[in-house]
């Protein structure tokens, strides 16, 4: 596993990008092919999606539409791989190639309240160019990433984040240096989109409820600082889109479970949009929420 993990990275650094798209887009194939329990946490995920965008039709979503949603899946996330192994090559000097770049506004803005920013985004795009780009603007910026279960596999990673200058904070054992990083008014990025390793809020997702990621929220009104979503994804001509959310402020009222709650909607609600405006660049492969009957005619 860690030879395939090396060998990705060296084909990302010295063979062309659209080769490497190429030959991922044929690995993709070949895990759509075989990876059934996987893809069937795809479909299920894509059916919920489809079925809260058509709501008011009171039909389930087409078998057709979703299978060609779940292939789009594969093959961006195979993309998503081959562009982490080529982060390298990017750099202040030619960002502007890859990223277009709005909002930007409001993250100066987020970071003029002098609380640290906690950016909220999903495994959405390339969310790990995501921030790398955000770091290379100049912004101060520590990433909560899960740890691989092989521990020479995730010092891969995490060397490919850190020398782009995005500092990564391991999942689980990191709370003394996210408090650290807010308090030196930096930006702590997390992943919203899907539950890991902890009970959760239980809120509305796409129409039907489900358990999310209560951190950011939380962070927000333990350290009473704002919440940034962050979105970077593929557009056309072989390029990248980051957008900035505006900031979403705590509101204090004294009142806990109702103020987590809100927030955690509020956050959750920029989360839906973006999943919504790109669903084949939705690159969650553990089922959300429970089965959604497909329409067969």
């Amino acid at each position: 596993m860690v030879f395939l993990y090396r060998l990705c990275c060296f084909l990302g650094m010295h063979f062309p990008l659209k080769l490497n798209y190429f030959i991922a887009r044929r690995v993709a194939e070949m895990h759509y092919l075989f990876k059934k329990k996987t893809k069937e946490g795809v479909r299920s995920n894509v059916r919920q999606v489809l079925t809260f965008q058509e709501q008011f039709s009171e039909k389930p979503p087409d078998r057709y539409l979703v299978k060609k949603y779940v292939k789009e899946i594969f093959y961006n996330f195979a993309m998503h791989a081959t562009e982490f192994a080529f982060l390298p090559k990017i750099n202040k000097n030619n960002l502007g190639k890859f990223v277009t770049i709005e909002g930007r506004q409001y993250l100066d803005q987020a970071f003029n309240y002098g609380k640290g920013v906690i950016s909220i985004t999903a495994h959405l795009g390339n969310w790990e160019l995501g921030g790398v780009v955000t770091s290379l603007l100049g912004y101060p910026l520590s990433a909560i990433a899960l740890p691989h279960k092989k521990r020479r596999a995730d010092r891969i990673f995490v060397e490919r984040r850190e020398h782009q200058g995005v500092k990564v904070i391991p999942w689980g054992g990191g709370m003394k240096k996210i408090i650290q990083a807010l308090k030196r008014n930096e930006i702590v990025a997390l992943l919203g989109d899907r539950l890991i390793g902890e009970r959760g809020i239980e809120i509305e997702f796409f129409g039907k409820k489900t358990r999310v990621p209560k951190g950011p929220a939380a962070l927000a009104l333990k350290m009473n600082c704002p919440i940034i979503p962050g979105f970077l994804t593929r557009i056309k001509g072989g390029k990248f889109l980051l957008i900035f959310e505006p900031p979403i402020l705590p509101t204090i009222t004294g009142n806990k479970e109702k103020d987590l709650e809100r927030i955690a909607r509020r956050a959750l609600g920029a989360v839906e949009k973006h999943i919504s405006a790109h669903l084949s660049q939705w690159l969650n492969f553990q089922p959300i929420w429970h089965e959604v009957p497909f329409r067969t005619k």
